[in-house]
């Protein structure tokens, strides 16, 4: 009868450890689209003649490869001059890098944005200049990650933002605009997320900022499962034990 009990119970066990879900701690992360894009757009007339220039440049990504790579710079530049002889001028340019590593389980994210945007007329001429460099990543991860980022930036009258959020779910982990050096930590769950990173120049302002994201797949604790399983395999070896004495 006790070699039955001794039976039982580590058959029992298996059967427990085996009906609960052990799942894996090494995950995956999937980038489903790349919609990063830059712009520059300048303008300048003058006012006693009419005399219109301007230009607009457009450059967008759909790149969704693995690793990601998508880099370029758009710049443009115009000059008018006006009936006096006095000339005015409008500048801009952006620039973006994107790219994405894997090494073992761990997946990296790092990436550029800058704008730089001048205008200056002449008496008599209005202008414009902006600049704008965009990076739009989607990803989505089958299971808890933890995450480290490192920003670094600076800004003279522009814009900047870096934010990660979870549409339709938990919303925003993080949104800010980068001003200096900074590193932080913290965690997602298993769903779909956006990434972005903004510069944003208007007039006479320059913006810039990269950053580095590493992505690592959370250790996933199974003591219940592991327990049971161990408690049918000692189980069956104390019932084989027996069987030999007998």
């Amino acid at each position: 009868m006790k070699s039955m009990r001794v039976l039982l119970t580590g058959l029992l066990g298996i059967g427990i450890a085996t009906l609960l879900t052990i799942p894996t701690a090494m995950g995956a992360v999937t980038f489903t689209s790349n919609n990063s894009f830059l712009e520059v757009l300048g303008d300048i007339q003058d006012m006693d003649t009419g005399q219109d220039d301007g230009y607009n440049e457009y450059f967008s990504s759909t790149d969704t490869s693995i690793p990601v790579s998508a880099s370029d710079g758009r710049g443009g530049w115009v000059e008018l001059d006006n009936q006096y002889g006095y000339t005015g001028y409008a500048a801009s340019d952006a620039w973006l890098d994107l790219g994405i590593t894997q090494a073992g389980s761990v997946v990296t994210i790092s990436g550029d944005v800058s704008s730089t945007a001048e205008s200056y007329p002449a008496s008599g001429q209005w202008a414009m200049a902006s600049a704008e460099a965009v990076i739009d990543l989607f990803f989505s991860v089958d299971t808890g990650y933890a995450f480290n980022v490192t920003v670094a930036g600076s800004n003279a009258g522009g814009t900047l933002l870096f934010a990660l959020t979870h549409p339709g779910s938990s919303g925003t982990v993080f949104s800010f605009e980068p001003s200096s050096q900074i590193s932080f930590s913290g965690s997602v769950s298993l769903g779909d997320y956006r990434l972005q990173a903004l510069s944003f120049s208007e007039d006479i302002a320059d913006s810039y900022f990269g950053f580095s994201m590493d992505l690592t797949p959370a250790a996933v604790p199974i003591p219940a499962a592991a327990w049971l399983f161990g408690s049918g395999l000692l189980g069956l070896i104390g019932f084989s034990n027996r069987k030999k004495v007998a």
